[in-house]
């Protein structure tokens, strides 16, 4: 095994949680979650930080057919934006997880994800903003969970949807404690994709690929 002189994790073979969650696209949560159940192999530094080969981050995606599209970089956030010309798809997270919005925000703003794609990202605490977040921003997409104070996101949809531009709106509900009740209400307010947290970000960056591709032949 290669020697970690520190807890920097500067060797390259070995990841923090924080860099293997951001290739895997998946959450912190979903990152310490994974490590719990000791699905992929890690070891802890002399200051108990959590760290993962490359190998068996990489072992792990090949298995769960997770494409690994690049590692995130903290300075991209300084480099130039691409001179290539594409369309800004507008992404709308109502979750009251603050970590859930943050890890969404970051993999869409800073992942280096296939054909260049730039994503506007706005975000909203609860339902009741629901409406006004979706009339001032005019997403392409929302993604938003089901329990959340107040309003919850089977009703927010379901006034989303009676707004004049909502009826073709795309709306991913989300949730760490899906049943059947929550998947027929689902389908009743037309959710056009119900994902179970911890849920793996790349499997929504493909959703918007597939939603892409097809406007595209309209």
């Amino acid at each position: 095994m290669p020697k970690m002189d520190n807890d920097s994790g500067n060797n390259n073979d070995y990841l923090s949680s924080k860099e293997a969650a951001e290739l895997l696209g998946f959450s912190a949560v979903t990152m310490r979650r994974i490590s719990a159940r000791s699905d992929i192999q890690s070891h802890a530094t002399p200051g108990g930080h959590r760290r993962y080969s490359r190998a068996s981050i990489e072992e792990y995606a090949l298995t769960q057919g997770i494409p690994i599209f690049g590692k995130v970089s903290s300075h991209k956030k300084h480099q130039e934006v691409s001179s290539q010309k594409l369309s800004m798809f507008r992404i709308l997270i109502i979750d009251d997880d603050q970590e859930m919005v943050k890890s969404l925000r970051d993999f869409f703003t800073f992942s280096e994800l296939p054909n260049q794609r730039k994503f506007s990202i706005e975000s909203a605490t609860n339902g009741i903003l629901a409406g006004a977040s979706v009339q001032s921003f005019k997403p392409d997409l929302v993604i938003m969970d089901i329990r959340m104070p107040g309003i919850d996101g089977i009703e927010a949809c379901r006034q989303i949807r009676a707004l004049s531009h909502g009826t073709d709106l795309k709306i991913i509900l989300v949730s760490g404690h899906w049943n059947n009740d929550y998947r027929i209400d689902a389908a009743a307010v037309k959710a056009d994709l119900c994902l179970e947290k911890p849920f793996s970000f790349i499997e929504v960056y493909r959703y918007i690929e597939n939603v892409l591709s097809i406007e595209a032949t309209k």
